[in-house]
């Protein structure tokens, strides 16, 4: 008794220019870093947020303890009264002094030195009212916000720690959306990319995906907005970013990832599924299906990857049937019974 020739699954040679991709090493980066310090000395008096958070634009961070800057700030408004009374003693002095004049009731000189000590009381108001608006930014000083909306880090003092102004960093919050991918491209990929910008067959710098830790594609496509002005001499690469969008917050600073760019194009290239092509030390084949349903075995070059597609250069021709699913229980020569994938 016969068996029926065995089932296979088949997928036809198909000829069509295709976008030849390259990948490259990256690294997250938030677009914007901002380390978080005091601007007065002071004592910490409290942490106002919960550490690793993300925090909002504009929301108390920590607070410095203040009765040293209020207490300035008394003083300051306390100056400046003072200078506004002899201010308004010194107008006084100069409206009684005017009309004495022009009687020839007191010198000239008596006037004179009454303008000039409401001048010299004009100035001592404005200096007031410097220290006092001085006094008042050091006291606001004391309370820190987040100059943006980001994650924010492990704080680095504690409550009861003596603050510096300027050289204590307290914590630093990192933007969240869009997030920065940083990597860099080969000097022979950048100057083939270029050559075919030239020749119009390619565009600027086409939309790139980032391909995450775990082997999966992240879930928006990113662009380059900044392309290194020179060539490292040390590696011979030319360093980029791209900027991908990060509504939800997934993407976070420092991840190693790998961003797969657009770096060419086959024209007119042959393809298979990648199913279908062999290796075995070193020798790549497929099984083919002839017009007669038998099988036959092609040594093929094999060559870049597209998706689960892999183009073929030499060995196959567009229109022919290569075996996708049931490999393993045919050889060359058998009859099969091929289905359409």
């Amino acid at each position: 008794m016969a068996f029926p020739p065995p089932v296979v699954i088949v997928a036809p040679v198909t000829r069509k220019t295709v976008p030849i991709y390259g990948e490259y090493v990256g690294q997250t980066a938030a677009v914007n870093t901002v380390e978080i310090r005091s601007q007065v000395q002071g004592f910490l008096e409290r942490i106002a947020f919960v550490e690793g958070s993300t925090v909002q634009k504009g929301q108390l961070l920590f607070e410095i303890d203040p009765r040293e800057y209020q207490a300035a700030v008394l003083s300051a408004k306390a100056a400046l009264d003072q200078s506004r009374a002899a201010l308004a003693k010194a107008n006084r002095d100069v409206a009684r002094y005017a009309p004495l004049v022009r009687q020839h009731a007191i010198p000239q000189e008596q006037l004179d030195t009454a303008q000039a000590e409401r001048e010299e009381a004009i100035a001592n108001v404005e200096a007031a009212q410097a220290q006092l608006a001085q006094a008042q930014l050091n006291l606001s000083y004391t309370r820190i916000y987040a100059p943006l909306t980001g994650r924010i880090g492990q704080a680095q003092m504690k409550v009861g720690a003596l603050v510096q102004p300027g050289s204590s960093l307290l914590d630093t919050v990192y933007s969240i959306d869009p997030m920065d991918v940083n990597f860099s491209i080969s000097e022979a990929t950048y100057l083939q990319f270029r050559k075919r910008e030239r020749q119009g067959l390619m565009g600027h710098f086409p939309p790139l995906q980032v391909i995450l830790a775990d082997s999966f594609p992240y879930r928006y496509s990113g662009r380059i907005d900044m392309v290194s002005p020179e060539i490292d001499p040390a590696t011979g690469t030319l360093g980029m970013r791209a900027r991908f969008p990060n509504p939800d917050g997934f993407l976070r600073s420092g991840l190693f990832v790998r961003v797969r760019m657009v770096v060419n194009e086959s024209t007119n290239a042959l393809l298979v599924p990648a199913q279908a092509v062999q290796e075995v030390q070193g020798v790549q084949s497929v099984l083919v299906v002839d017009g007669e349903n038998r099988v036959q075995f092609h040594t093929v070059t094999a060559g870049d990857a597209i998706d689960n597609m892999r183009i073929i250069e030499s060995g196959l021709q567009a229109g022919e049937r290569v075996i996708v699913q049931g490999l393993q229980k045919v050889r060359p020569g058998m009859p099969v019974r091929p289905e359409e994938q």
